[in-house]
């Protein structure tokens, strides 16, 4: 009943038929108080009903991970198999947590900024690379990270992004592009290699 959710889920379909639903949040340890507990990341499940109508069911939580301020989360997988769900924390801090819903494991690597990262904005292109926007340094910086290398390999500043935050980004197949908006009220997008 203290959970909340600012994020857009994340989408994924098995290897075996099924559809799940992967969504992050900050629950609250109670009213009024910025302490959170677990479950910060939770697996919904599409079901289907006798009737034919389709609902979503809790299928899993992380119990352990208590995230302070969550971003939209992203699944890679290995052509439908063994998901991985990847998700910042911005508010942390420290590092970009990585969360593997099959083994409950949590893994986290530096970012590139450190401490100042402040990572907010996510996206997931067509190579399973994944690029955030490190929004404590200024300008703010496009990192991309490698999932399968485990590193990073891309610094970009966004100086003509108009500043502000950059707090959604969507990753365009066609053009190969991320599209972003910021605080500033401003659009911009970044070519991608």
């Amino acid at each position: 009943n203290r959970a909340k959710m600012r994020t857009t889920p994340a989408f994924f379909a098995d290897d075996a038929g099924g559809s799940y639903l992967f969504v992050t949040g900050a629950t609250k340890r109670g009213r009024c108080t910025a302490d959170t507990t677990p479950p910060s990341v939770v697996r919904l499940a599409v079901r289907t009903s006798p009737d034919g109508s389709r609902y979503l069911a809790r299928d899993g939580a992380d119990e352990e991970l208590a995230l302070v301020n969550p971003g939209s989360p992203v699944v890679t997988s290995d052509q439908g198999r063994d998901p991985v769900v990847w998700v910042v924390d911005q508010n942390a801090r420290r590092t970009q947590p990585l969360l593997d819903p099959k083994t409950r494991a949590t893994k986290e690597w530096p970012m590139p900024a450190g401490g100042t990262s402040l990572p907010y904005a996510m996206a997931l292109d067509d190579r399973d690379r994944i690029w955030l926007v490190e929004t404590g340094v200024q300008p703010n910086r496009v990192v991309g990270f490698d999932t399968k290398t485990s590193s990073w390999f891309s610094v970009t500043p966004i100086s003509q992004s108009g500043g502000g935050t950059v707090r959604h980004m969507v990753f365009h197949r066609p053009t190969r592009t991320l599209w972003f908006g910021t605080d500033a009220n401003t659009i911009a997008r970044v070519k991608v290699p």
